[in-house]
């Protein structure tokens, strides 16, 4: 039974997305608004969730903790897939469109902001991929920015110059459709009207840092050097965009002898820790955001979700 003094929206559905940095507790929260509604459906908005076999690495719930819970847009594909935000859209559009009370839980930002801002996605160019990529591997990433630049300065202007991901895709489309990549949609730094309830998790740096630290460890100890040997096994290979989730890589490198499983833990946390200064800086900007601040209880985390969500 849902709360009778919940705000509702449009056309009188429920729809919360529940975002924050990466080992903010997301998941763990939502779960326990599930477990309490009862009629809450979780849609999963990290990008690395939709692979098969990678669950521990992507801190993926597991059954045990779902317990019943009805969590949708995870296990998408194998990770040899190249799977774009482009495809996650069209198939979230659709679990969206179909569920009444939705919760959309991640902290993939463009994989978020697609869903509640409708972005409008251009397609895919296979061909001006394959030729960027090479190009990648010849002159870095740098120099790929440096051509977006030129054709598409307010693109470029957004995206790290490390950043190979986004600069492939902003390159690609931009000569791919011979439109400019910043032309399509209302633009990520834009805030429009939507008929999600946005809830923010806040929690200070360094108990932040403290957290991610504690996960990787526990990360390690339920076996995730071992799911990645499984992976490399059973896959041979992962897809360019499921080699980018943290770890994975890093610990392949343990079991190829090329370094210590304590350097791998080091560049795991400081990559992880950029990542979660990313995300902050993001979901900041975004004035629709509602933040509770995290608090080690499950129970009283649901009361302040709760007093987020109700009516003024």
């Amino acid at each position: 039974m849902l709360w009778p003094d919940l705000k509702r929206i449009g056309d009188g559905a429920l729809k919360i997305v529940l975002v924050g940095p990466t080992a903010s507790g997301k998941s763990s929260l939502a779960i326990g608004l599930a477990k309490e509604l009862g009629n809450l459906v979780l849609l999963n908005g990290d990008a690395f969730s939709v692979y098969k076999d990678m669950t521990i690495g992507t801190a993926k719930p597991t059954p045990q903790e779902l317990d019943g819970v009805d969590l949708r847009l995870t296990d998408l594909v194998d990770p040899t897939v190249d799977f774009s935000l482009y495809d996650y859209k069209c198939l979230a559009d659709k679990e969206v469109g179909s569920q009444e009370n939705i919760l959309l839980v991640g902290g993939s930002a463009l994989y978020i902001k697609a869903i509640t801002d409708h972005l409008e996605l251009p397609g895919l160019f296979p061909d001006t991929r394959k030729m960027l990529e090479e190009r990648l591997v010849e002159s870095g990433p740098e120099n790929l920015w440096k051509e977006l630049n030129q054709l598409d300065e307010e693109a470029s202007l957004k995206i790290d110059p490390r950043n190979s991901r986004r600069i492939l895709r902003a390159l690609e489309v931009t000569l791919g459709s011979k439109k400019k990549f910043s032309s399509f949609g209302p633009g990520v730094d834009k805030s429009p009207e939507s008929e999600f309830k946005f809830i923010g998790l806040s929690m200070d740096n360094e108990p932040l840092k403290h957290k991610i630290e504690q996960r990787l460890q526990k990360q390690l100890e339920a076996g995730f050097l071992d799911e990645v040997e499984m992976l490399f096994s059973k896959y041979g290979s992962l897809s360019r965009t499921a080699r980018q989730s943290i770890g994975y890589m890093e610990l392949k490198s343990v079991l190829d002898g090329l370094v210590s499983i304590e350097e791998a833990k080091v560049e795991i946390i400081r990559r992880t820790n950029r990542m979660a200064r990313r995300q902050i800086k993001w979901f900041r900007r975004d004035s629709r955001v509602t933040w509770i601040e995290v608090v080690s209880n499950v129970d009283s985390m649901i009361k302040s979700f709760k007093k987020a969500v109700l009516i003024d």
